[in-house]
């Protein structure tokens, strides 16, 4: 059985989940590719949803299958198409858990009243 995610993959994941940039442009990439009348934030919240969920696979290759068996759940899209979009969601993600790490970081070194912080 895997582990529970740390708290610190949590935010990650939660700051990811609630992006509305990040939905935003997969809605506008899905409305290209589907040929949409025009963009469905819905649409693209839900696929940031299945890219987080598919991340969860233990590999890379399990990720991509379970988040195309979703997207074609929802929609008729190539492959290729769902890859680019899982990568999106897995760049933010990403940066995301390093944004976090950053500023755990920062708070750690202003509570120790700032020993290691840059002399300006």
């Amino acid at each position: 059985m895997a582990a529970p995610p740390s708290l610190a993959a949590r935010r990650a994941h939660d700051r990811v989940a609630q992006d509305a940039g990040l939905a935003e442009e997969l809605a506008t990439e899905l409305a290209r590719a589907l040929q949409l009348p025009g963009t469905n934030r819905t649409l693209g919240r839900t696929f940031v949803r299945y890219g987080l969920a598919a991340l969860k696979e233990p590999t890379e290759e399990r990720a991509e299958q379970a988040f195309l068996a979703k997207a074609k759940s929802l929609a008729s899209i190539r492959p290729e198409l769902a890859s680019q979009l899982l990568h999106r969601v897995r760049e933010r993600l990403r940066n995301a858990t390093l944004q976090l790490a950053a500023e755990r970081d920062e708070a750690a070194a202003a509570a120790r009243g700032g020993a290691g912080a840059p002399i300006l």
